[in-house]
Parts: structure tokens; C-alpha cells; sequence
């Protein structure tokens, strides 16, 4: 645990501050980074319009580690929209970008909420693209059983609930 200064603090409150900095450091160690370089929304009206679903994408995540774990899955990959590089104002980065964009051959591409690939305990690995409804989104995108299947040219394993 690194140090931190606590002078000019109440005893009662060392223990917050050693506690605090004890849970930084256990971020840091699992996302491998400095948390200056994790991404987080910066604008007020994304926050307000999207808070709850990026909160059920995140929930989404914790379900799919533990599910995995829980059944001798390796999650070999897992990202979610608001996961981004580049820059849109830097001259020197490529613009900014969703980790989960899939790119079409017509040109244009989709943003799916998270994509996750897992390894089975057998060493079967399989791909996973995760939608789900939030009403800015395009009503279209929802209807259409197989929408993403047929416009990625994969293979649904089964019922296209996006």
C-alpha cells in the first residue's frame, strides 16, 4: 500500500484514507493501468441520457465474469461501447473510437453494447455481441430477428434477440 499523507486529519480518519488507497491500488491492479487513463464520460447530458444503461452494461460484464468463472470459462476478451481509443482532437492519434465498432463492408458499422469472446473448459472458443434496448436507440435494430447475423454475414447461434 503506498503512503499517504495524512497530517491535519482526525485519528478516526486514518483508516478511510489507508482503506481508500488500499482499493486504488487493487484498481489499478485490475484494470493494468492508471486510472488517469481510464475513460469516463465527460459531458452532462450523456450522463443523464445514458447512466442507467451504462450501468446495465456493467452489470451485464459482472455477470458474464462470474458466469464464466463459475463455469471454468476463460474471458478472453470483453468490451463494452464507452470503451474508446484515439482522439478526436489530437494530431498525432487516430480519431476517436468505440473498442466495439464493428466495421461493415458497405462502409458503414455498428456499435454494439459489448463484445466478449470466452474459451469453454474444452477449449471451444466463441464470440459474443451484446445489445440491449435503450429507447435512443433505433427501434429498427430491435425488431429485426437476426439483424446483426445477417449484417456481420455470422452465424447466429441461436435466438437473435438484438
Amino acid at each position: 500500500m503506498r503512503s499517504i499523507g495524512t497530517t491535519g486529519l482526525p485519528a478516526a480518519d486514518h483508516e478511510d484514507v489507508r482503506v481508500l488507497a488500499s482499493i486504488e491500488l487493487s484498481l489499478k491492479r485490475w484494470l493494468k493501468s492508471e486510472l488517469a487513463e481510464v475513460p469516463y464520460p465527460k459531458g452532462v447530458v450523456l450522463v443523464r441520457n445514458g447512466f442507467l444503461h451504462r450501468l446495465h452494461t456493467i452489470d451485464c460484464e459482472i455477470a458474464v465474469r462470474l458466469w464464466a468463472a463459475e463455469h471454468g470459462h476463460a474471458v478472453d476478451y470483453l468490451s463494452s461501447y464507452f470503451d474508446v481509443t484515439g482522439a478526436n482532437r489530437s494530431k498525432t492519434q487516430p480519431r476517436r473510437r468505440s473498442l466495439t465498432k464493428i466495421d461493415l463492408a458497405d462502409g458503414t458499422g455498428i456499435i454494439p453494447d459489448s463484445v466478449f469472446h470466452l474459451t469453454d473448459p474444452d477449449g471451444m472458443p466463441r464470440l459474443f455481441v451484446l445489445e440491449m434496448y435503450n429507447q435512443w436507440r433505433d427501434p429498427g435494430l430491435f425488431s429485426s430477428p437476426g439483424v446483426i447475423a445477417s449484417r456481420t454475414g455470422c452465424e447466429s447461434m441461436g435466438p437473435d434477440l438484438a
